[in-house]
Order: structure tokens, then C-alpha cells, then sequence
């Protein structure tokens, strides 16, 4: 197995810690779309909270050290986008998403793999 994790703890302690503390989450969180990280042994997990949104589509990317989130309203013609930082690259990490509910769980494996192995894109209608 490589994971990454060991290496980078430091470095992602501090990426989650500028995400809590930046004021400009809650306002993301408020006007965008809320969202939760976890940090768990095999993966992280990005919680997406869409209540009260009418989903027309959601599209997450893998960017390098970025995840891109992004999703379109049946009702509005721009798509709301959040951006969470990663302290690694995200390109040799497998990554699925599952969308219940109000609720969508995207789930990065710390353990890396071949980059043709899985997508770099998840497409889902709302």
C-alpha cells in the first residue's frame, strides 16, 4: 500500500486548519454550498450538503492538489463551485461519490494507484 498520508499529516493539518478558520468558508458555506472534511484511516471524506437545493447536476474533478465542486440549479444559470485544497496531488487516488438524499459523500482513498484505474471526473444528474 502507499499512502501518502504519513508524509503530508503536517501539511494537511494545516490545510484543514485554514479551512476552519477562514471566514470566508462560512460565507462560502452560506452562499454556495456547505460542505464537511473527514479524515479517516483508508480515505478523507467531503461531505456536500445540498438541502434545499434543486439539483440539476454535479460535477467533481480531480485538479492536481485540488478537488473542484461544482453544481447546477435547475434554476439559476450560474454553477455554484467550491475548491478544496489538498496538500499532495489527487491525480493517483482513487475517488467515488454517492449522492443520498440531501447529501453527497465523496470518498478519496489514501492509497494511490494507476491514474487509468479510475476517473479524474464524476459526473451525476441531480
Amino acid at each position: 500500500m502507499n499512502y501518502h498520508h504519513d508524509d503530508n499529516l503536517e501539511e494537511w493539518e494545516n490545510v484543514l486548519k485554514g479551512i476552519l478558520l477562514d471566514p470566508f468558508t462560512n460565507f462560502l458555506d452560506e452562499n454556495q454550498f456547505r460542505i464537511d472534511l473527514f479524515d479517516i484511516t483508508d480515505a478523507y471524506i467531503i461531505e456536500v450538503f445540498t438541502k434545499e437545493l434543486e439539483l440539476e447536476e454535479i460535477e467533481i474533478m480531480k485538479c492536481d492538489h485540488q478537488l473542484e465542486i461544482g453544481i447546477k440549479c435547475t434554476q439559476e444559470t450560474e454553477k455554484r463551485k467550491r475548491t478544496i485544497p489538498f496538500p499532495f496531488s489527487l491525480n493517483d487516488h482513487p475517488m467515488h461519490a454517492n449522492h443520498k438524499g440531501d447529501l453527497i459523500e465523496i470518498l478519496i482513498k489514501k492509497e494511490t494507484c494507476h491514474k487509468e484505474l479510475h476517473p479524474a471526473m464524476i459526473k451525476m444528474i441531480g
